[in-house]
């Protein structure tokens, strides 16, 4: 449903975050990342689960866009 969802609201980085939930829960971890970043390119201000991105990219093996995930997270500020 999320992924009918998503596809009828392409603009909405709601639904691409809660898809990158399910497909990161899921241990589908490429398209868990490619969800998060579809929700971080539409909202960067309010994207606020980049540890889970970084998490995909690690399960990944690239550990470059992992670091990278976690350094713009830093730079929008401290998190939990």
């Amino acid at each position: 449903m999320l992924r009918e969802a998503s596809a009828r609201q392409p603009n909405n980085p709601v639904l691409h975050a809660r898809l990158g939930d399910l497909f990161e829960k899921s241990r589908l971890f490429g398209d868990g990342a490619d969800a998060y970043a579809a929700a971080a390119r539409q909202a960067p201000d309010e994207f606020v689960a980049r540890p889970k991105l970084a998490k995909c990219h690690v399960e990944l093996d690239r550990p470059e866009a992992a670091l990278d995930a976690c350094r713009r997270g830093e730079a929008r500020g401290p998190s939990a």
